[in-house]
């Protein structure tokens, strides 16, 4: 019931390319009637100034946090192949919403001011089991309030409200536009019976207050399945309470309660241990609709030739490496041409390879591909054996732990919003 700050750890004060792989952040903050504190900041979410980011956090586990466990307030961090969850863990008081019982809360908070934040990468992870806070009633897995983030081949599973929320007040700090959310696998979110209905769902959009908007969002190649409804919203500007979602774009996604049983390898509504890493196996079985079923992410721009730069229609989708990573590896539709990119201007949407290609004015782009076409989900299947390991390789023991003995970073105070009783923290 005490912390010495707001953040067991953190990463602030400018501080940039460091690398934290392989560790365990777990167990940090408590419930009165407010949820306090939270395991891990990279950032600082009050300032305009601090521009900490091009931090990679890689092959990590982190669990139970009590607002939540990770937030990510600066730019261009990598936070790729961890896994997240924050199932009931720790006791609330007498002046918690339902007593002296167990409470969690969401796993990711991604927020802060447009001077300084977004552009982040998330890929990878596995993002599961959040649950009712003290003073709430559920949480969601991810809470994206920033923009232009990549995020893609993650795993949303079994969080109590949406696996990922999009949502604004008058409090939050920025608008909420231009993010790529692509090639993840949702699965099993919002079952939560007592949450607010419209958050009961696979990606939830919403404005409870202030002027912000949500627009200009690609979902996209997303595999959505078990869910009361794969999307939903909550607008406080219109009289039926909709309109964010025509404001989105959606291509290519996959509503396995619609649209037919996506086959993934192993994954069942039964909730299994949180401390597993290992389960549910998202991998598509080889008679799995979703084969082949993607589509690609952009278009190239450039007339028809050959080099190592051409614009593209948007590329935002890529990322360069950000100088902590290597950038990522293409494909260009209808070929087996694949390059790495060595650099983006975001500004003219001009991306640099490493080697020649040659294309067509029109031609679609994608991360590098099987098959004829990239598939739906997560996994990109193979004809060989699929590797069981999990893509992020963190330590799939029964006790979820990882070795011991890593440095813990100081603590600060961070902000914490107020926001309407349906959802009144991110």
């Amino acid at each position: 019931g005490r912390n010495v700050g707001w953040s067991g750890s953190k990463i602030y004060r400018n501080s940039s390319y460091n690398r934290v792989m392989h560790c365990r952040f777990s167990k940090y903050g408590y419930y009165t009637d407010d949820d306090i504190g939270c395991v891990l900041d990279v950032g600082n979410e009050e300032s305009t100034t601090d521009l900490t980011g091009n931090n990679l956090l890689e092959n990590c586990v982190f669990f139970h946090g009590g607002h939540h466990i990770l937030g990510v307030y600066g730019m261009r961090n990598v936070i790729r192949n961890c896994y997240f969850h924050n199932e009931p863990w720790a006791m609330g008081t007498s002046a918690s919403d339902r007593g002296a019982v167990l409470y969690g809360n969401r796993n990711i908070g991604v927020s802060g001011y447009v001077e300084n934040s977004g552009r982040n990468l998330f890929e990878g992870n596995s993002i599961a089991y959040s649950s009712d806070p003290s003073d709430n009633v559920g949480a969601s897995g991810m809470s994206l309030t920033t923009s232009n983030n990549i995020v893609r081949m993650n795993r949303y599973y079994n969080n109590d409200c949406a696996g990922l929320s999009m949502t604004l007040t008058s409090s939050y700090l920025q608008n909420i536009r231009h993010n790529k959310i692509y090639n993840n696998s949702f699965f099993n979110n919002g079952h939560n019976p007592d949450a607010y209905i419209r958050a009961k769902t696979g990606i939830f959009f919403a404005i409870y207050s202030g002027p912000r908007v949500i627009e200009h969002n690609v979902i996209k190649n997303n595999i959505l399945y078990k869910h009361r409804i794969p999307f939903d919203e909550y607008n406080i500007n219109t009289s039926d309470r909709r309109g964010l979602i025509t404001q989105q774009t959606f291509v290519n996604n996959w509503d396995g309660d619609t649209q037919g049983d996506p086959i993934f390898a192993d994954a069942t509504i039964t909730p299994g241990d949180p401390a597993d890493s290992t389960w549910p196996d998202f991998n598509l079985e080889s008679n799995s609709p979703c084969i082949d079923a993607g589509g690609s992410l952009t278009t190239i721009t450039t007339a028809s030739g050959f080099g190592m730069s051409f614009t593209v229609d948007d590329a935002g989708y890529f990322m360069d490496g950000w100088g902590i990573v290597d950038g990522d590896t293409i494909q260009l539709e209808g070929t087996t041409q694949r390059a790495q990119i060595t650099n983006i201007d975001y500004g003219s949407n001009t991306i640099t390879v490493n080697r020649y290609l040659t294309w067509t004015q029109g031609q679609g782009i994608a991360l590098a591909f099987e098959g004829l076409a990239p598939d739906i989900g997560a996994y990109e299947y193979t004809q060989s054996t699929p590797d069981t390991t999990p893509p992020s390789r963190y330590n799939g023991t029964p006790s979820g732990e990882l070795p011991l003995g890593k440095a813990i970073l100081p603590s600060h105070k961070a902000r914490s919003f107020n926001t309407p009783v349906m959802s009144r923290k991110w």
